[in-house]
């Protein structure tokens, strides 16, 4: 990453994979993926190899194989899917 990129630079040199869906969209830039909202607010951050908004509360970002679930907020969710509670 270019430290003296500035905030309006990066929003015309990235490229949006779906239209807006609950208020957010993935974007990639640079070759990685990340999620925005309508007011240009990362979410989550440009460095994924795939980005995907499975609903209003969650995205999917997988880097090296791995999928990282995050709220809408771009906050971590913890995978219990396979929990033992």
């Amino acid at each position: 990453d270019d430290p003296n990129l500035d905030v309006e630079d990066w929003r015309t040199s990235i490229e949006y994979k779906y239209r807006f869906y609950s208020g957010m969209t993935a974007v990639r830039k640079n070759g990685y993926w990340g999620v925005i909202d309508k007011d240009n607010n990362i979410i989550v951050p440009f460095e994924y190899d795939d980005a995907v908004i499975e609903s209003s509360s969650q995205i999917k970002a997988t880097k090296n194989g791995v999928d990282n679930l995050f709220d809408e907020h771009g906050s971590p969710i913890e995978d219990d899917c396979c929990s033992l509670d």
